[in-house]
């Protein structure tokens, strides 16, 4: 496939996901970057770069390789040779002089890290059948540099995406969200908020933004489970007690990606359970009693093969 054709399949996958979750390119497309390294070609390739402010002194620069293929064309054997070699380019690329120059900013801390995007375009592939994670097992990667957003990854963001868009139209997200990371908390007690979402909670199973628009505290968390269980539901709303979501919101609502039929039976089933357990005669009970949740509207991610001249593979 040629360049150009991956550039504008990049551009749509970036401009309609990526940059939803606080992520912004840095420069132009397809840019050659001068080698230091005598033992390599002359130059390396970059699809383009994506940066997010990471703390108030550091930035993350994504130096980015987009795969377009079918379902016959994703191959594990495939994807190992082309996450080799962008681990490989990455580790050149965080001491080349012309790529520090051209995008990096002057902060205290940076990361430069790679990310293989490995876009499905014919939305048939089945990560039942075949397992490209158990390939990248014995891979020779930089692997706290180096990630991977697999056609499942990429089809539950762009479905995220779309949600938000979809909710912020309507006015139930703030034009410009923030997002509660997690595993950070302030010295209040609070979640830690962001403008941008790091590539380690893009790879994770939840997903959870601070919605609030007046008095009225509420979140929305996006989640890739199915709810399935009794169980699973005890966990995410001790998730959100654990991590102060809880504690500050009159509202809740999950978003499931592919829900289980009981879902919503499962969800009151948990409530209950905690109400009598955990939090029996706790004041968090009546926030508990009215989480809610739903399924995302999903629709498959098509970067139009045919609209944006994407030749054949």
């Amino acid at each position: 496939m040629e360049r150009g054709e991956i550039a504008r399949i990049a551009e749509k996958l970036f401009t309609e996901v990526m940059s939803i979750f606080g992520w912004q390119q840095l420069g132009g497309w397809n840019q050659d970057i001068k080698c230091e390294n005598k033992k390599h070609t002359a130059e390396h390739c970059v699809d383009a770069v994506l940066h997010y402010k990471e703390s108030e002194n550091c930035y993350v620069y994504v130096t980015t390789d987009v795969k377009s293929y079918s379902k016959a064309s994703i191959t594990p054997g495939r994807t190992r040779n082309q996450i080799e070699k962008l681990s490989e380019d990455n580790r050149c690329l965080r001491t080349a002089p012309q790529y520090l120059e051209r995008y990096t900013l002057k902060t205290p801390k940076k990361r430069i890290i790679s990310l293989l995007f490995l876009y499905n375009r014919d939305n048939e592939f089945d990560p039942e059948r075949t397992n490209l994670k158990h390939e990248i097992v014995g891979a020779n990667l930089d692997k706290e540099n180096c990630y991977i957003f697999y056609p499942e990854r990429i089809q539950f963001l762009h479905a995220v995406a779309r949600d938000i868009e979809i909710k912020q139209n309507r006015g139930e997200i703030p034009k410009n969200p923030k997002f509660v990371l997690h595993n950070k908390e302030t010295k209040k007690n609070k979640p830690y908020e962001s403008p941008s979402l790091p590539i380690e909670y893009l790879l994770g199973g939840i997903i959870v933004i601070n919605t609030t628009q007046s008095l009225q505290e509420s979140y929305i968390i996006y989640y890739t489970g199915q709810g399935n269980s009794e169980s699973e539901w005890c966990y995410l709303l001790l998730f959100c007690y654990k991590h102060s979501i809880l504690k500050d919101a009159t509202k809740i609502k999950f978003m499931l990606m592919s829900p289980s039929p009981n879902y919503s039976i499962n969800l009151g089933q948990a409530k209950n359970r905690l109400c009598e357990g955990h939090f029996a005669g706790d004041e968090f009970q009546p926030r508990l009693k009215e989480i809610t949740a739903d399924a995302i509207q999903t629709q498959n991610p098509v970067f139009d093969p045919v609209a944006i001249g994407e030749g054949s593979r």
